[in-house]
């Protein structure tokens, strides 16, 4: 394994609030990942390693995290700008399910958050991984190429991608994220009422959408002694 580099940053600890870490980013038989450490000593692991080449297509830098939304908030430190921000996402366990949810960097300055960028560029250049398709509004305002002074200049096709990415929103992420882990009749899973006519009780009945148009009309059921005028009929 090799260390290709190791930073300083903050890593979001609570919900306005930053704690300093260490994001280490290397390269070993899998090829480049990186993960984060709550001190130099790199004894203390904060989050499981990320392997790189699954998770590039969903990170984001600097102004390119806003659609996301629910950005963090920074009150009073002076540590902190919005612009440096590096956001990615990983799944927790939750209740024996896997649950994806955010994490949140903020790099010490847009340098530091750049020289990332470029660093995850030129690993996944170098396994010849294609970059995803940019966002096509070349003049989207979240656009890395809107930093004054400009401090990137694309050299291959993930800078360009992570220059101007397309939008991505957090609910969509986490939405289709859960959906992934169901089953496909279970995302399309619904509850049908049946009245059970012997004592009028309702009872619930989970049915898929795909079950209730396959099964035939029930025909409409009625009491002897009665008729659909709510009058009566004769023995």
């Amino acid at each position: 394994m090799v260390i290709l580099r190791t930073e300083r940053v903050f890593c979001q600890s609570g919900k306005d609030k930053f704690s300093e870490c260490f994001l280490s980013i290397s390269f070993d038989t899998t090829g480049p990942n990186f993960t984060l450490f709550k001190d130099k000593a790199a004894k203390k692991q904060l989050l499981e390693t990320i392997d790189l080449k699954k998770s590039a297509e969903q990170i984001r830098f600097g102004s390119t995290a806003r659609p996301y939304g629910n950005l963090p908030i920074i009150r009073k430190d002076k540590r902190l700008d919005a612009d440096n921000f590096i956001v990615f996402q990983v799944e927790r366990i939750v209740r024996k399910s896997r649950e994806p949810r955010l994490v949140w960097l903020c790099a010490s300055s847009a340098k530091q958050m750049f020289g990332i960028l470029k660093i995850f560029a030129t690993c996944l250049t170098y396994l010849s991984i294609p970059a995803p398709e940019r966002n096509v509004d070349v003049d989207d305002p979240n656009s890395l190429a809107k930093y004054k002074p400009h401090l990137l200049n694309p050299a291959n096709n993930w800078e360009r991608f992570w220059e101007n990415p397309p939008p991505a929103r957090l609910l969509t992420a986490l939405e289709l994220a859960r959906a992934m882990t169901k089953s496909l009749d279970a995302v399309h899973r619904v509850e049908k009422v049946v009245v059970d006519n012997r004592d009028d009780r309702k009872k619930i009945q989970k049915t898929t959408i795909r079950e209730a148009q396959a099964q035939p009309p029930r025909a409409s059921s009625w009491k002897r002694g009665s008729t659909s005028s709510g009058g009566t009929t004769s023995k």
